[in-house]
């Protein structure tokens, strides 16, 4: 799952594609479901929770980094720019960083820093990459 948050219907989904199900039988199934103390009726809507927000904002940003090839993103690039982004501290030699990641990946290297120079601090307590 790629995207930034979740609710239960996109769970449900995910979980319920593996039986096989599409479409209309899918909707039906999901349907069938929903999460206790998350789900407002009413609103037919539930809580949203978290999904994957390092990798979603990753992958935003890099689409925005001009002449890259669709191939180029793998998991072994996402982990290299997830360190990056993790472990250099100092502003100045995480933009020296970016810029040699860039220049070795053969990326713009203007546009690949500017679009990742100012990406959200990881917190050390709750970085983590799988």
């Amino acid at each position: 799952m790629r995207q930034k948050e979740v609710d239960h219907k996109i769970i449900l989904k995910h979980l319920l594609t593996s039986k096989e199900l599409k479409g209309k039988a899918l909707n039906a199934e999901t349907a069938k479901y929903r999460w206790n103390y998350v789900y407002d009726s009413v609103k037919d809507e539930s809580k949203k929770y978290p999904c994957n927000e390092t990798g979603y904002e990753i992958r935003r940003r890099l689409k925005k980094v001009e002449n890259m090839s669709f191939d180029f993103f793998t998991r072994e690039i996402e982990y290299n720019l997830w360190h990056i982004i993790y472990s250099v501290t100092d502003k100045i030699e995480y933009e020296k960083a970016l810029k040699t990641f860039a220049e070795k990946h053969r990326l713009d290297v203007n546009s690949f820093v500017e679009n990742f120079k100012k990406f959200p601090r990881l917190k050390a307590s709750t970085a983590l990459f799988l």
